[in-house]
Order: structure tokens, then C-alpha cells, then sequence
């Protein structure tokens, strides 16, 4: 039977307890063997023997429970066989899914990279199955009799995976465990004069075999520590436990709630500045717990710059998909996985390139020069209507690249057309083109590892402090993959690549080693196991995350888990509880906060030490003391801004004495004077975006193209039918769309093209032709651009068609609208003698603008002019699609020249030095898709928001 078999309480330092027990008379303690679950206590016992014996010593020998395990299999057991990586097991059981009749799945899975998520799940699992240990014949009739679509073929993966293991002389966690489990009697460790095992909890079948056999040894003591559920885990252990009693005094506890996680930085901040004002020493005896990795960064930048550059040590993973190097790599396979052929959209294009990795890729010693090309092509795709490129087409522009040269012109720096060129080709070469040609997994591996070291000697990224770091998991993680069994492994489409980065490589963690017994400490939850600290911080312990919500990461249902003995989501449970109350009631003081909202709420555990916390209050204190919850709350301005006026000064006076009007200017102007300023005067515009899809406004345009182009040859003659002739049309389509988009049109470009040919073939079957019909038609003009002088002021604008019906002419404006409410006057509100009532009642300047253009260029009175739009959205095509600016009852003219005055009366109002261009008197109509509402401050007049 062992020494002794202690269960302490948990306000006692584990790491004391065990140096109580050492002889330190001594300074060679290498006979000593002592065994934690996880790696961090040993920097704490270490430290704590040397301040005891206090000078040099020979330290015993310390393991992690695996470490330990590997030990016994390689050095006790003298067994050999290479440990099995999860990739590696993936590939064995993909190997075992091809071969097996009824397969998981069904038809799913067919590939690797379709099978690689399931192969990662379905090792985890089979491990569990193993470290159950569960008889054959009772595995069978479990998993047998359960009706889980396809899992009883489970067995089949299980033993066809495990005999593959074993004829390939590999080795697992599980494997390695049941080995030493089996061979108990066949260890010696009568070497070490003690062995001591401390801290553990949770424990399969394999692990109670493997501690009872321990168990039989005199040197051997284990130390537990009590706490919620270990009484229950200990039934099974075949020896004696003895239990420590003692007082437990609660620590100070303190509960702050915050709206979001903001709230929680800002708190903890504050009481880190606060202990640092008093001179309070914040060294390892205090932590800073992190159950989930999102609150690191802002810890980083608003905590941890408080301390010395000393004076804090960070021991977690980090997320690789959520570093900066994973974006980049994200985007790029984004790109390659969406190329046809050789063309990319131009969107994920855009957005890779602009990664600050990329865009920051020295030009010689400079990186301004990359920034510049990037931000010229962008410039550049977001002003064509095609929604995909060719790198050739981009690296052979010589118009573009000559004006990025133009563009640094004056800088010290040697720029010619040529060297950019080639800059801009080698940027593709080892990027993009590089992941083009990969193959398999290797090629992947291979081509991630060289351009992480490119970036590295290339780039601006090693200049971040982490970016090494991220670096370094990075290659070693590829460094696996290379070697790895399913390195040959190839993909056939080259999405699978961005599911492979994002379900295996994202998931993979970079860490953050330091020097763990340097100053504050900042650690995850399961970091802190078996340590005990007096202050402690502990950040969103909010429910979904301890002790966290159920989600879906287990593969086999909980029923048949229960059947088999393996881990439920309640166990996990009992295992955050049993960790997190260790932390807490090891600890002086305390600190818990947690998120509440209509989204989040706080932990179960907190709940519950609340409640407990009332029990033992008076009536009297029960009342003032409520729940005894900080509540963290901010000091927000919630006012509403209205922006002010903006006086003309002389220098406005003089720019716009040389402005040309536009109908959109004036529509600016007739909306929100404030916005016309913005625009047209400071020339502040909208960033053109590169569109992902083709929008309406592309539409717009390609519309507009091709019937200009259809109709410019007939200009200056009569229409006649066979002018309408539709294979002419459709030719005048394809080549517009070809012109945007290339010749292989796919995808919406087609759906767009064939939508785009039926419409118009319908305008010209059911509106063109029966117009021709019933009365000749002169095209006067096609996309006709006109610039006029009136009253000493500049108009002009571009007319899509104008021709001659009889006596009269007709002005034409395309829309693709079916709608034509945004642009109509609403004649019941228009009064031409109050101002107040145009901007409400006038949609468009646009046709009377059209109208004033051509008269007074053509020399034509206005009654002779009937402007109109042409809805050519509608469903039905037929002559209902124009929509005139004046009623065919309407006296004609009388609409043109009230809204001639109110053209003029704007623009003398707009060259009246002594009007300000004031804003919107309708902020709910005219601000929500304002681009200009972060400037006025009218970011609360959103959509949705009245």
C-alpha cells in the first residue's frame, strides 16, 4: 500500500504540501519522482524548494502526467513506436473509410479533404473508447444496439484503426496509456525513494488501472485536493484515502457585472492601476485568468502596459485564426480557391493585396512604393465594371503602371515602368501563382513554409513584436504536415484548401511562453490546475463560457457516450466547477467578472456562490446588501447632434463662379445644401469599393452601353425595322459584356448578360417597334453630351437619346428602375412660390434640366420638347413604360418652365454669398444613406432607427 494518501482542503498550497514532505536536508533530490497533470506547478515547486534550501540543488525528477506516461512506455517498459500525430491519424482513418463497406457518412466523405474534420473527431473519440476500456463483447452490444444512423460501423473504424496503428509500429496517447496499464507489474521504479503523484482529478478506466497499480508500491503517495465531484472520482481507486480536515475561510469576494466585455477590460484596469498607486507588489502571487482568448490583446494593450516590461508573464494559446498571418493565408487560398482559370475575383483580390503583409513588401529598402501600386489597382478594378482579372492583364496595363510611376514622381526613389512590373510579377509569382500549382498537402506545407520566410526577410511584418511568434507555430505546424502521413494526400478542388486552413490550421494555437515565475501572471483556466495564488482576477465568467455552452464538438451522441462510459457534457462540467472552485477558494482575494446582457448572463458557479454568500448574511444586512454585485456602468453622452450651417467665403465665391451644373448637383443641392458643399465643393467623395457582384448601378451602365451602341448607326436617318433587327442587339449585348467581364462569361456576368438580351429584345419587340409603326422616328442624337451657358452660369449634362416623332422632340433617359415615384414631381405639393415646398416635392431635376439643356442648345422652344424616362425594369413592356415630365393633358411647357425657374433660382441661391449652405430640413429621409454622416454627426439618423 502506499506511504500515505492525503485529500487536503483546498485553501492549502498544493505546491507546500508536497515540499513539506520532501527531505531537504539534502541538495541532490533526483531520487525524488513527482507527477502533476500539467506542466506549469513544476516552475512553482522548483522555485519553492531552492527558497527553502537556498543555494544550489540537484532538482527532483518532475513530470506532466503524459510525460510521465511516455517515460514509463519508452524508458521503463524499454517499448519504442513513433506517437501517432492527429493528421496522421486522420490519414489511417480515412485509409480504414475507403476500405470499409458501410462507411460513415454514407456518400459523404468521399475525400480526403471532405473526411479530414470527421477523421479529427473520430480520433479524439476512438482515443476515449480506448482509455474507457471497455470489453470487447460490451463495446459490440453497445454500440450494436444503438441506432445511430450509421455509428454501429464504429467498431469497424475502431479496430481497423487501431490495427493499423499497431502494424505500423505507431503509438497514441490512448495506446501508450493501456500498455503501461497492462504492464504494471512488469515497472520498477524501486530507483526513486519517493513518487509522488499530486493535483488529480478527472480519470478514465485506464488511469484507475494504472493508479491502483501504483497504488501497490510503498513509495508512491498521492495528494488530492478536495472540491466539488472528487470524492465522486475517487470511488473507484482501490486504496484508502485519508482527509484533511480543516477551516475553510472564504476569501474575500468581489462580483462585477458589465454590459460587455469593454466594461470587464475597463474595470480590471482600473483595479490594476489602483493596486500599483498603493504600492502593493503584483508578482506571481497574483493572476490574471483568461478563460477564453479574445480578452488577450485588450488585457495586452490596456492592462499589462500599466506593469514594468518585467514585470508580467503570459502562459496561453492563442488562436492561430485569429492572428494576423492566418488572415493573410486566408486570403490568399480565398483568392486561389475562387479563380476560373485564370481569371480572380477581383474583390478577394483586391482584399489580399491590401493586407498590410502584402501592400508592405519592399520595393528595394521602401515599402511606400508596393502601398502605392496596391492602392492604384484597387483604384483602378473598383472603376471597371468586370468583376474579375487576370494577373497578365494587371502586370501588362503599361496605363496603370505608368501611372503609379507618374505618381512618385519627385520621391527618392528609382522607379521606372519595367522594375514595377517585374516588383508587381514577383508579388504574384510567390503568392499567388505559387498556390495555384499546389498539389497535395505537401505542396501546401512546402510553398506556406517558403513564404512565411519571404514575408519574414520581405516585409514589413517582422517589425510587429509577435509576428515571430506567430511565425514560428506557423512553420512547425507545416514542418508536421510535410512529414505527416497525409502529406501526399491530394485535393481535387482547390476550396478545400480553405476548409483545410480553416477546420485543421486555424484551430491549431500559437503559445505565449514566458518566464513563468516573472512578475503578474496571465494564464487560461486549466493553467492555473494545482496552483494556488492569493489575488486573483478572472475575466468573462460568463455561462457560455465556464462552464461553457454545449455546442457540437463531440462526434458521438451523449447517450451512447453515457453507454461507453466516456465523457458528457455533464462531466465537463463537473470538471470547469471542480478547477474553478480550486482557484477560488485557494485564493485571498478575488475577483469575478462577467457579462450581462440579452445575449450572455453570468456562470452558474457565480450564481451559485451567491447564493451561498446570502445564506450566511443577517435579514437585516440581507436587505442593504442586495446581491452584492458591482454593477461596471459608463458615462455616455446620448445627446442628438444636429450639424450647422457652413457661411460661403470668398474664396467658395470664386470656385463657384466657375462650376458646371449637373441635374445631380442640383438634385444634391435641392436635398441637403450641406451635402452639395461636401460633394462638389471640398470634392470629397466615396471610396469606390471593388464589387464582389455585379450591383445595379453596373447594370445601369451596361444597359446604357449597349443601346447607345445599338442605336449610334442610325443616327441622323429615319428608323426603320430593320434597324430593330435583334441578332444586331444581342450582338451589341455580348459585346458590352465582353468588354466588362471577358469572352467565358460565368456565373452572375452570364446570369446578368441572358437577363440583360431578354429584357431589351422585349423593349424592342413590344415598345420599339409598335412606336415605329404607328409613326416615323428620327434619331437625333445618342449619348449626346451638351454644355450651355445661361445667366453667366455653366450647365451641361449627357442625354442617352433624343429623337424627332412628328413636330416634336422627345429627350430620353434610360432606367432599369420599374419605379418611377424617385423621380416624379408631385404636382399637388410643388408651389413654384414657395421654396419650402421643392425638395419635398420635386424626385429629379434631371428631365427639366435635360430640356433647358437642348433648347437653348438646338435653338427649340420647350413646348416642342417632351422629356421622358423610359422604365425599362418593368415586367411588362409595352408603351406604359414612359413616364413623361408632363402629362399629355397637361398644357405644354407650363411644368418645363416652373422648373426652369427653380433651376435658376437654386444656382443664384447657391452664388448668394450670403445663404449658407445649410443642412437637410428633412434628416429622415435624407440622412440614414448619407456618406457624409460620421462628418455632420448624424450617425443616430440610421435606417431603422425612427
Amino acid at each position: 500500500m502506499p506511504s500515505q494518501t492525503t485529500i487536503i482542503p483546498p485553501t492549502r498550497n498544493l505546491i507546500d504540501e508536497i515540499v513539506n514532505r520532501l527531505d531537504l536536508s539534502t541538495n541532490d533530490l533526483r531520487r525524488l519522482l513527482i507527477v502533476f497533470p500539467g506542466k506549469r506547478p513544476a516552475h512553482f515547486l522548483r522555485k519553492s524548494i531552492a527558497q527553502r534550501i537556498g543555494k544550489s540543488f540537484l532538482p527532483p525528477r518532475i513530470f506532466s502526467y503524459d510525460s510521465f506516461i511516455e517515460y514509463l512506455f519508452i524508458e521503463r517498459l524499454g517499448l519504442s513506436s513513433q506517437i501517432l500525430q492527429p493528421l496522421d491519424a486522420a490519414a489511417i482513418l480515412f485509409e480504414v473509410h475507403k476500405s470499409a463497406k458501410e462507411r460513415l457518412g454514407g456518400e459523404h466523405f468521399q475525400s480526403f479533404d471532405q473526411f479530414i474534420g470527421l477523421g479529427l473527431k473520430l480520433f479524439d473519440e476512438l482515443e476515449e473508447i480506448l482509455l474507457a476500456d471497455i470489453p470487447e463483447r460490451k463495446l459490440e452490444e453497445i454500440i450494436g444496439g444503438l441506432a445511430y444512423g450509421r455509428i454501429h460501423a464504429l467498431k469497424l473504424y475502431y479496430e481497423g484503426f487501431y490495427r493499423r496503428v499497431s502494424e505500423g509500429g505507431y503509438s497514441t496517447r490512448a495506446t501508450q496509456l493501456k500498455s503501461v496499464a497492462e504492464r504494471m507489474n512488469d515497472l520498477d521504479l524501486s530507483s526513486f525513494g519517493s513518487v509522488i503523484l499530486a493535483g488529480f482529478y478527472a480519470m478514465t478506466n485506464i488511469d484507475q488501472r494504472i493508479f491502483n497499480g501504483l497504488a501497490q508500491r510503498e513509495n508512491v503517495t498521492f495528494i488530492f485536493q478536495q472540491g466539488p465531484g472528487l470524492l465522486r472520482q475517487l470511488e473507484k481507486l482501490a486504496f484508502e484515502k485519508e482527509a484533511l480536515e480543516e477551516a475553510t475561510p472564504t476569501p474575500e469576494t468581489f462580483f462585477y457585472a458589465s454590459p460587455d466585455s469593454h466594461g470587464q477590460i475597463l474595470a480590471l484596469s482600473y483595479h490594476i492601476k489602483t493596486l500599483i498607486e498603493q504600492g502593493e507588489t503584483l508578482d506571481e502571487r497574483t493572476v490574471i485568468v483568461l478563460p477564453t482568448a479574445e480578452a488577450l490583446f485588450p488585457v495586452i494593450h490596456q492592462v499589462l502596459t500599466l506593469l514594468p516590461e518585467e514585470g508580467h508573464n503570459i502562459s496561453l494559446g492563442y488562436p492561430l485564426e485569429r492572428t494576423p498571418l492566418y488572415g493573410f493565408f486566408n486570403s490568399l487560398i480565398e483568392v486561389v480557391s475562387t479563380a476560373d482559370g485564370d481569371r480572380i475575383l477581383t474583390s478577394v483580390y483586391t482584399k489580399f493585396v491590401l493586407h498590410p503583409y502584402t501592400k508592405n513588401i519592399r520595393f528595394g529598402s521602401r515599402t511606400d512604393v508596393t502601398r502605392t501600386l496596391f492602392h492604384a489597382i484597387e483604384e483602378f478594378l473598383a472603376g471597371r465594371s468586370s468583376t474579375t482579372v487576370s494577373l497578365d492583364e494587371l502586370e501588362s496595363d503599361n496605363s496603370l503602371i505608368e501611372r503609379v510611376v507618374r505618381g512618385l514622381e519627385g520621391e527618392d526613389v528609382n522607379v521606372d515602368r519595367k522594375r514595377l512590373q517585374s516588383h508587381l510579377k514577383m508579388i504574384h509569382d510567390v503568392t499567388i501563382r505559387k498556390f495555384m500549382r499546389i498539389k497535395s498537402l505537401k505542396d501546401f506545407a512546402s510553398n506556406a513554409m517558403e513564404l512565411v520566410l519571404f514575408i519574414n526577410a520581405h516585409s514589413t511584418a517582422n517589425l510587429h513584436p509577435l509576428f515571430h511568434r506567430y511565425a514560428e507555430a506557423m512553420i512547425e505546424l507545416m514542418e508536421n504536415i510535410k512529414v505527416s502521413r497525409a502529406a501526399e494526400e491530394s485535393f481535387a478542388d482547390p476550396v478545400a484548401f480553405v476548409s483545410f486552413l480553416r477546420s485543421y490550421v486555424g484551430a491549431q494555437t500559437a503559445p505565449f511562453p514566458g518566464t513563468p515565475l516573472r512578475g503578474l501572471q496571465v494564464l487560461g483556466l486549466l493553467e492555473t490546475r494545482n496552483l494556488s495564488f492569493d489575488r486573483v482576477f478572472v475575466l468573462d465568467v460568463s455561462d457560455d463560457v465556464i462552464p461553457g455552452a454545449r455546442g457540437s464538438a463531440m462526434l458521438l451522441p451523449q447517450g451512447l457516450r453515457e453507454g461507453l462510459g466516456l465523457e458528457t457534457y455533464h462531466d465537463r462540467e463537473k470538471l470547469s466547477e471542480y478547477y474553478f472552485q480550486l482557484l477560488v477558494s485557494g485564493a485571498k482575494e478575488v475577483h469575478l467578472f462577467f457579462t450581462e446582457s440579452d445575449k450572455k448572463e453570468r456562470s452558474r458557479f457565480i450564481q451559485k456562490m451567491l447564493w451561498q454568500q446570502q445564506r450566511f448574511l443577517g435579514q437585516e444586512q440581507r436587505e442593504t446588501d442586495r446581491e452584492g454585485v458591482r454593477h461596471i456602468r459608463y458615462a455616455i453622452h446620448l445627446a442628438v447632434r444636429s450639424p450647422g450651417a457652413i457661411p460661403k467665403n470668398a474664396g467658395v465665391m470664386e470656385y463657384m463662379r466657375r462650376f458646371e451644373y449637373t441635374a445631380t448637383s442640383l438634385d444634391t443641392y435641392l436635398k441637403c445644401p450641406l451635402k452639395f458643399y461636401y460633394r462638389y465643393i471640398l470634392d470629397l467623395k466615396e471610396k469606390d469599393e471593388v464589387a464582389e457582384e455585379i450591383d445595379s448601378l453596373d447594370v445601369g451602365n451596361l444597359v446604357h452601353r449597349a443601346l447607345g451602341q445599338f442605336f449610334k448607326p442610325v443616327i441622323g436617318s429615319k428608323l426603320k425595322k430593320e434597324d430593330l433587327d435583334e441578332a444586331r442587339l444581342e450582338r451589341a449585348v455580348g459585346e458590352v459584356f465582353e468588354k466588362a467581364y471577358g469572352a467565358n462569361l460565368k456565373g452572375s456576368a452570364y446570369l446578368v448578360k441572358r437577363q440583360v438580351t431578354e429584357q431589351l429584345r422585349e423593349f424592342i419587340q413590344n415598345y420599339q417597334l409598335p412606336l415605329l409603326t404607328a409613326q416615323p422616328i428620327d434619331i437625333l442624337g445618342v449619348e449626346e453630351e451638351i454644355s450651355v451657358v445661361r445667366d453667366e452660369h455653366m450647365f451641361s449634362g449627357r442625354i442617352d437619346r433624343i429623337e424627332r416623332r412628328g413636330d416634336e422632340i422627345f429627350i430620353i433617359d434610360y432606367k432599369i428602375s420599374s419605379d418611377d415615384t424617385r423621380y416624379k414631381i408631385k404636382r399637388k405639393k410643388f408651389d413654384l412660390e414657395n421654396p419650402g415646398t421643392w425638395s419635398d416635392s420635386i424626385g429629379s431635376i434631371q428631365l427639366p434640366m435635360y430640356s433647358l439643356l437642348y433648347s437653348q442648345w438646338a435653338g427649340v422652344s420647350a413646348e416642342k420638347i417632351v422629356p421622358m424616362y423610359l422604365l425599362l425594369g418593368k415586367v411588362s413592356i409595352d408603351e406604359k413604360i414612359e413616364s413623361r415630365l408632363e402629362p399629355e393633358d397637361e398644357a405644354r411647357g407650363s411644368t418645363h418652365e416652373a422648373l426652369q425657374k427653380v433651376i435658376m433660382s437654386l444656382v443664384r441661391e447657391i452664388n448668394d454669398a450670403s445663404v449658407p449652405f445649410r443642412p437637410t430640413e428633412d434628416q429622415k429621409r435624407n440622412c440614414p444613406e448619407c456618406a457624409y454622416q460620421a462628418i455632420c454627426g448624424t450617425q443616430w439618423a440610421k435606417k431603422g432607427r425612427w
